[in-house]
Formats: structure tokens, sequence, C-alpha cells
């Protein structure tokens, strides 16, 4: 579901690509790395970690943005500190940006009820009979959010998806009886 959002609808996809180019400059650049740390610590009296998505492995793309917004000031400061050399440009330019720090946090609030409605599906107190009602609260959520193009369109990627999941249901119960 994750990897759909992100993939399929291009504005997503753009503000993924960006915070991924900011984390991977740092993680790539030990010293600029080492210069940002001193910083968290400056900041947050501790070193924070910045983590990089993996496409493959849901639950990356919303750690990615977390540790982006959860190291924002420290990352903001860097760059009034620092010149764009010392990272990369395009790593700073986005780092610098007050639109990319928007979106940013545009895409984590998305995402974020989402990812605790797949967390809570793979609880031990979860069941077979939850699952239509996590599908139908995503749906609500994405229905709030506009600016989805034909993601929630019929014969859209969410239907095709949701689809899929029903189909595993009934397999699922014909199998079980």
């Amino acid at each position: 579901m994750v990897k759909d959002l992100i993939t399929k609808i291009t504005s997503f996809k753009e503000v993924h690509n960006n915070a991924q180019t900011v984390v991977r400059a740092f993680k790539t650049a030990h010293l600029q790395y080492a210069r940002l740390r001193e910083l968290q610590v400056q900041l947050y009296g501790k070193k924070q970690a910045l983590c990089l998505s993996v496409i493959t492995r849901w639950g990356t793309q919303i750690r990615l943005l977390a540790s982006l917004i959860k190291n924002k000031d420290a990352i903001r400061r860097y760059t009034t500190m620092y010149t764009p050399k010392d990272l990369g440009v395009e790593a700073f330019e986005y780092a610098a940006s007050y639109s990319f720090w928007a979106e940013v946090e545009r895409l984590y609030d998305m995402l974020k009820p989402i990812d605790e409605v797949l967390k809570m599906s793979e609880s031990s107190k979860g069941h077979l009979g939850m699952v239509v009602d996590r599908w139908d609260t995503i749906v609500t959520h994405l229905e709030r959010q506009g600016n989805l193009g034909d993601f929630l369109q019929k014969g859209g990627h969410f239907e095709k998806r949701y689809i899929t999941t029903d189909l595993s249901l009934i397999v699922y119960s014909i199998a079980k009886s």
C-alpha cells in the first residue's frame, strides 16, 4: 500500500526521492554526518539516526520521513553553517528549502495513519474479521487527503490491492471451513 502510494503518485514519489537524497547525502559523507551529529548533540542533547528507505521493506518509508522531521532543526542549522559543496548541491538545496520540509511533513501526515493500521494488522490480537474494517479506515483516510489522482478511482491501484485482499479472505475462509 505505502509502496503503491509512493511509486504511483508523482508528487509523493518526488518528495520521497528528495528525502532519500538528503539522507543519503549525509549517510555517504562521513564528515558531513559527523558535523550533523555535533549539531544534534547541541540541539537535542543526543545523536539521532537518519533512516534510509528500502522500497521492499514497508515501514522504512515512514521512518525515513520521521527521521528527517525529528532532525529538521539540526539539518536546517547545518545549511546555515556549511556550503552546498560540502554536502552536495541538490541535497543541500532540498534541506534548505521551506517547501521541501512542508512536503515531507504532509507526506508523513498522510502515511502515518496508514502505517498505524498496518502495524495493527500484524498484532497477535488481530484476526481476519478486522481486515475489511481496517481497509475501510485506510480508504476513508485517503479520501480525505485529496490530490491522489486516479489512485482511489474505480480500477485504480487501491482497488486492485483491495480486491486482492478480498480474494485472499475468501480463499482463507474456504480453507478454514
